[in-house]
């Protein structure tokens, strides 16, 4: 629920969540490996997969193609505020 920088996050507020999936990178990985549990259980192989929108929309200045100063989605991304990979990316190796 943090924020890295001066932009208005679309999720912000504990209403806005599931709760029994905390706002926590293990609470990210845990609510991916559900989902995918999920589509995979649909019967007749009908659950062909999901969309993660902008998993990479990290908060960072100088990016004058495709941001300016910020990111509405950085605290739900794949990728902590240093720019580093978070565990969720174990449920891609893993499926």
């Amino acid at each position: 629920m943090e924020w890295d920088d001066h932009s208005t996050n679309f999720i912000g507020y504990s209403s806005q969540i599931l709760g029994e999936f905390p706002t926590t990178p293990a609470g990210q990985k845990a609510y991916l490996k559900w989902l995918v549990t999920t589509i995979k259980s649909i019967p007749n192989q009908k659950g062909i997969g999901f969309c993660y929108w902008a998993p990479d929309c990290v908060a960072f200045n100088d990016n004058g193609d495709t941001s300016t100063n910020g990111s509405a989605w950085e605290n739900q991304c794949m990728f902590e505020f240093n720019h580093k990979v978070l565990p969720i990316f174990d449920i891609f190796r893993h499926h």
